[in-house]
């Protein structure tokens, strides 16, 4: 049988490496490619378990699985009754091989699986977790049976050994091989397996300067100091597709008039950094978070979770210039967290220097923060924040953001942490849907809430809801004028003046009644140029 491929295919099939990423533009064969080497494998190898997966099954469906059938079908080989189409089960089996359609949207799923091959397809869509629960389990054994005699000289480390269609072994490459003569003279019996590495392929279009795959699979796997992980990285364009017609080309190449992004990732397969992120002033590093004692101030952050991961942030705040800088530690990314787990967990994160750091939470959740608080820790619901997330994206955009190696979910979300588009392509002040963000939302809490108990001139506490009703009171013309008040007698009796009017104005400010319990607002005191003055010092009870 004769079939038709290209060199993306041909790279995959020669590929030795434990994990091949093929990133390239659209319609570069890649995964078209790596489904017919899945195929393949299905009819030349023996005892081999198969996976391809997607994110979610009905794309899964719509796309690689329907593609598999039907290359069966077009090399003769597809039979109905092979193919199990069970709902939660759909595989296809062929002689002593299985191949499995699975989608990962819950890495709880993969638990007890295991394969030889794993198949990624649209990669970038899945997280470190997802994948890494799949890596895990890329290690069923592969079973020969031998045939004896095998052969009638002796068999060496490196040389050939032939699998034929009933699983014997003839000769084919063995590595680490033991073999020993029988008593009949001249026959060798293998007493040691064929050792042959499962693989797993991944497929995606490179939309994403930064994410798992680049940061950690491609740039951290290889260099392990103990058993490093080999990976080979497979480039493709639209130009390594000789089955293309001209109009499909036309209108890829066309891109680059009008959308220069696109241009580069799906006509020339290269890496571009997202457009319309929400935080886009952030790093990540490689090294894990510096000792509490490097830091002006700590809290923490909080997102609570359910069947959605639950997220605990350590939060580092520095004052640095032009801009605060704060370190980003995650502690906890997980589903099914009960309170009682997540306190044990704050708990020994705790630290001298933190031991009365704040908590701030998702205000949403009021009696999961009660029950922190009688276990002693000093969690603190994000009101403010919780109110306006344009406001917590305002704050948190105020600072630097230093995102520790081992953060890995956090840095995953922040990467794809984008603002939605109308219909007319403009970035509105809208996250996308389903994506995720629970760390985002930890870090905005954390962010948000904390940030008036740091980098003020006078370490005062102000009440943001309190301090914006007073904004609206003050007109900001009288206090500019203020500040650049020259020392004179006539600008003294008009700085009395202001002030007389301020205090009356003040002494009639209507405080809402949320504001009116335990609110300490104290105004920053101008230096002696300015004279000297206070303008409020007063708790509202």
């Amino acid at each position: 049988m004769e079939i038709a491929y290209t060199r993306v295919f041909a790279e995959n099939f020669n590929a030795k490496e434990r994990i091949v990423v093929n990133s390239g533009g659209a319609r570069s064969t890649k995964t078209y490619s790596i489904l017919q080497l899945f195929a393949y494998k299905m009819i030349t190898e023996q005892n081999k378990i198969f996976l391809i997966t997607r994110k979610n099954f009905p794309s899964l469906r719509r796309t690689a699985y329907n593609d598999f059938i039907q290359i069966l079908k077009d090399w003769g080989i597809y039979n109905k009754n092979n193919h199990s189409k069970e709902q939660g089960n759909h595989h296809y089996q062929h002689n002593t091989n299985i191949v499995y359609f699975i989608s990962i949207d819950d890495p709880n799923k993969m638990r007890s699986f295991k394969c030889n091959y794993a198949f990624f397809e649209e990669a970038n869509d899945f997280d470190f977790e997802d994948f890494f629960q799949v890596f895990l389990r890329t290690n069923n054994p592969t079973k020969f049976q031998w045939r004896y005699p095998i052969a009638a000289e002796p068999i060496n480390e490196g040389d050939t050994v032939y699998i034929d269609e009933n699983n014997f072994a003839y000769k084919k490459r063995l590595t680490n091989i033991y073999a020993k003569e029988s008593k009949q003279k001249g026959e060798v019996i293998l007493c040691k397996d064929i050792i042959e590495p499962n693989q797993v392929f991944l497929a995606l279009n490179p939309d994403e300067e930064h994410n798992y795959i680049w940061d950690i699979i491609v740039d951290k796997f290889p260099k392990l100091e103990k058993n490093p992980i080999s990976v080979k990285v497979i480039h493709s364009t639209y130009k390594d597709n000789p089955f293309l017609d001209e109009s499909y080309i036309a209108s890829l190449e066309a891109t680059k008039y009008f959308n220069d992004d696109y241009y580069k990732i799906y006509a020339l397969g290269q890496r571009v950094k997202l457009k319309g992120m929400i935080h886009p002033d952030y790093e990540i590093s490689n090294d894990d978070m510096p000792d509490d004692d490097t830091f002006d101030s700590i809290a923490f952050g909080i997102d609570f979770g359910g069947s959605a991961p639950s997220c605990l942030l350590k939060l580092g705040f520095r004052k640095t210039e032009p801009k605060p800088t704060v370190y980003v530690q995650e502690l906890i990314y997980q589903s099914y967290l009960r309170t009682s787990e997540l306190i044990d967990i704050c708990k020994k994160s705790l630290t001298k220097k933190t031991l009365h750091a704040p908590f701030y939470c998702d205000s949403a959740s009021p009696e999961r923060i009660e029950e922190m608080k009688r276990a002693g820790l000093n969690a603190i619901p994000a009101t403010d924040v919780k109110k306006s997330i344009e406001f917590g994206w305002d704050v948190v955009n105020d600072h630097h953001l230093i995102i520790t190696a081992s953060s890995i979910n956090t840095a995953e979300e922040i990467k794809k942490y984008v603002r939605k588009k109308d219909r007319n392509g403009n970035f509105i002040n809208e996250e996308v849907p389903g994506i995720p963000n629970h760390a985002m939302a930890a870090l905005r809490y954390g962010i948000g809430q904390h940030r008036h108990e740091i980098y003020t001139r006078n370490k005062s506490i102000v009440s943001i809801n309190t301090m914006s009703i007073i904004e609206q009171k003050l007109k900001e013309s009288e206090k500019e004028h203020i500040k650049r008040a020259i020392n004179t007698k006539e600008q003294e009796e008009k700085i009395e003046k202001i002030e007389k009017v301020e205090k009356e104005n003040i002494e009639k400010l209507e405080i809402p009644q949320e504001n009116k319990i335990g609110s300490l607002i104290i105004l920053e005191t101008p230096t002696k140029p300015q004279k000297q003055r206070l303008l409020i010092e007063k708790k509202f009870m």
